[in-house]
């Protein structure tokens, strides 16, 4: 399939110039009730990943969830159905960390790490190089076993442990 071009003439100092750009040739005509899309895409594979978005071919098998891509309904299945783990603010003194002394400590946390990610960057100014020393350190987590969730902290942070000090060495709690 040849590319539709729609070709215009610039002038570029003192001669023409001919330039070609694509035409959108593939358009979406998916109508529900009066909304209708009517996107415009140059390129087929990303008109078929569109198309997705509005058949939302993959279903979940436990609620009623309908997503455009198994990896969607693989994260929804994570999260939702099988909550297992969530991570938690490093910083000690942050409301998002694993405060075991606080009744109902587990409802904290974040499901999911994308999550946890947003929240070092956003409310602590974390920087990449940082993030990925957390990580090697070890992020708290706390895991779901048997109905009951278990603080799984680092040996580099945690209650009476070495915490992490992102503007220096590591510092003993009491």
């Amino acid at each position: 399939m040849s590319k539709l071009q729609q070709t215009q003439v610039r002038w570029s100092k003192s001669f023409p110039t001919l330039i070609s750009t694509p035409i959108a040739a593939y358009t979406c005509s998916y109508e529900r009730g009066l909304k209708s899309c009517k996107k415009t895409f140059s390129r087929q594979c990303d008109f078929r990943q569109h198309q997705k978005n509005h058949t939302r071919p993959a279903h979940c098998p436990k609620c009623a969830a309908r997503f455009p891509s198994l990896k969607d309904l693989e994260r929804h299945d994570n999260t939702v159905h099988n909550n297992t783990l969530k991570y938690f603010c490093p910083h000690t003194w942050c409301r998002a960390s694993i405060k075991l002394e606080r009744n109902f400590w587990f409802w904290w946390g974040f499901r999911r790490k994308d999550h946890w990610l947003k929240h070092m960057r956003d409310e602590h100014n974390t920087k990449k190089d940082e993030v990925k020393q957390l990580q090697e350190l070890g992020i708290p987590m706390a895991r779901l076993n048997e109905g009951i969730w278990v603080p799984d902290l680092p040996k580099s942070a945690g209650i009476g442990r070495a915490a992490v000090n992102l503007t220096g060495p590591a510092v003993e709690n009491a």
